[in-house]
């Protein structure tokens, strides 16, 4: 087992729609460390909890404020939860990173620790609906 810096874990996120984004998709794919890939629709987000935020901005850049009044997401925690991860040992996971990857090429990584144990992991959220119009 070589040390934390291989990433051992790939999510592919491409895409959900949001206003961000250049190209709409209708699902993303978990692939990587698992015991089977998996994907994800948008009729698939619609089992999981659903939470509501309230006034979040949305706005990407620091000169223009943009703000919806409601947000429903749904926990990435809980999406990871339903994949079944291929490891020996739990203590394995610690090299475990996560990389998503939007379908306009934006990428972002996060380990295992950050999702599953700091705050950070709970307040990833992947967007379902916002200001009333689904995506």
């Amino acid at each position: 087992m070589t040390k934390a810096y291989i990433l051992l874990l790939i999510f592919t996120i491409t895409g959900l729609c949001t206003q961000a984004q250049t190209e709409a998709t209708n699902e993303f794919k978990i692939n990587g460390k698992v015991k089977t890939e998996k994907t994800i629709s948008l009729a698939d987000l619609q089992r999981y909890p659903t939470i509501e935020l309230t006034d979040i901005n949305t706005s990407c850049s620091p000169k223009k404020e943009e703000k919806a009044k409601s947000v429903k997401v749904v926990l990435l925690k809980n999406i990871l939860d339903s994949v079944a991860f291929q490891y020996e040992k739990s203590r394995m996971l610690n090299y475990y990173y996560f990389l998503f990857v939007a379908s306009d090429g934006y990428k972002i990584v996060f380990s295992f620790n950050e999702i599953y144990n700091t705050e950070t992991g709970n307040n990833l959220y992947i967007v379902t609906e916002m200001d009333g119009k689904k995506i």
